[in-house]
């Protein structure tokens, strides 16, 4: 995940088709800071292990859905830092990035 002055870019390596089988592919999401609604970091427990997520709230008007990106423990604080600069009155204005 990358936060640039103009939104953030996500981007997640492509799974194989089957084991063993080469992957050139990956899923790249840009999002404006004007499509962001809410950012939220929360935890859930997987199989008994806590996961870290943060929820990114993306829409226009009355349409909405929510993205949710799973990030290591380690990282808390650069995701905090990301909520943190995602809710603030006018993100895009400002020209610093924080991660």
């Amino acid at each position: 995940m990358i936060l640039t002055n103009f939104g953030i870019l996500y981007v997640v390596d492509e799974p194989p088709i089957r084991p063993e089988i080469f992957s050139f592919g990956v899923n790249l999401t840009c999002v404006a800071f004007e499509a962001m609604k809410r950012a939220v970091l929360f935890e859930k427990a997987i199989h008994g292990s806590p996961l870290h997520l943060l929820r990114l709230e993306i829409g226009r008007d009355s349409a909405s859905f929510d993205f949710v990106v799973p990030f290591n423990k380690d990282s808390y604080e650069s995701a905090s830092n990301l909520v943190w600069y995602v809710t603030q009155d006018e993100p895009a204005g400002r020209c610093e990035c924080i991660l």
